[in-house]
């Protein structure tokens, strides 16, 4: 066990030192990562994704649908319950509460999750982290964008529903989120990708796991450490509490098979994202707190991450 967890921990941290490293060191500009963000998000990891979901059994596609409901429904409680502590706890509004809620409710599935399925259980589990990007992108990402637009938005003829449906239209659009839907639509059909298409796609998608680990290590580069009270509740929310919830949803509440309980139940002991950090950014909207809970949970997650792959086994 203790070997399986260096394996797949070590090319994460690795990743993320050269990421960190990089951009501390100016070899790297970490104020300007578009061009590299732009390629993952847009080029390598979407054609990682449609490939793995293109190439999925079609008969896994029900235990897939489960996965997405269990993680949908983790993310829509950690996001009410952030919101919750932002403004009773820490007096934030709506819209200032939207980046640091959405870095406690998203984990970082890009850069973290997909490296450390690889490293568990090898290349077939990309569908699995597929399935939890797409629904990050479908559930999470439009909530905080709802917030945020709310507070861009002030015309009185774009109500709340049509800001919703603004902010998942902008999530469905997105590369990443297209990717894997297309290659769920060709494993339904049955549809066999020719070799030239597996081999073409394959350049982009292998590098996805190390891109995402990098551009990462640079977002955490440019992030100040900053540990007071908001910081360590979004910690505890999102390496403790997030992991659990998921358990309880899966095991007691729905009876999910053991397996599909452990895939959730790691998929969301993953850290934070990045995605809270740079809409906090674009929308002024506090991202410093999105982004001490960046770097700190991707610190901490070394001790989390670890305390789960120790308990998975434990779980029946």
């Amino acid at each position: 066990m203790g070997l399986m967890i260096i394996n797949a921990l070590v090319p994460i941290f690795f990743g993320l030192g050269l990421g960190y490293l990089a951009g501390r060191c100016g070899m790297v500009d970490n104020k300007n990562i578009s061009g590299l963000n732009t390629f993952l998000l847009s080029f390598s990891l979407p054609a990682a994704l449609f490939l793995a979901t293109a190439q999925m059994p079609r008969q896994s596609l029900a235990y897939h649908g489960k996965l997405f409901f269990v993680l949908a429904l983790s993310m829509i409680a950690m996001f009410a319950v952030g919101l919750i502590v932002e403004q009773k706890l820490f007096h934030f509004t709506l819209v200032e509460s939207s980046a640091v809620t959405l870095a406690i409710a998203l984990p970082n599935w890009v850069a973290v999750g997909l490296p450390l399925f690889l490293g568990l259980y090898g290349p077939e589990s990309t569908v699995t982290v597929g399935v939890a990007i797409v629904c990050g992108n479908i559930v999470a990402a439009p909530m905080s964008l709802l917030l945020l637009e709310a507070g861009c938005i002030q015309s009185a003829a774009t109500g709340t529903l049509g800001r919703l449906a603004i902010g998942l239209w902008r999530s469905l659009k997105k590369p990443i989120v297209l990717g894997p839907l297309l290659g769920m639509c060709f494993s339904l059909a049955g549809y066999t990708l020719a070799p030239v298409w597996v081999r073409s796609l394959g350049f982009f998608a292998q590098t996805a796991a190390g891109v995402g680990l990098f551009v990462t290590g640079l977002v955490l580069s440019r992030e100040s450490l900053s540990l007071d009270a908001n910081v360590l509740s979004g910690l505890i929310l999102k390496l403790l509490f997030q992991p659990l919830l998921a358990f309880v949803i899966a095991a007691p509440l729905l009876h999910y098979p053991t397996q599909l309980v452990r895939d959730a139940v790691l998929l969301m002991a993953c850290p934070s994202g990045f995605l809270g950090v740079l809409l906090g950014v674009a929308y002024n909207a506090r991202s410093r707190e999105a982004g001490a809970l960046l770097l700190l949970s991707s610190t901490a997650c070394a001790v989390t991450i670890s305390a789960v792959i120790l308990l998975l086994p434990l779980i029946k």
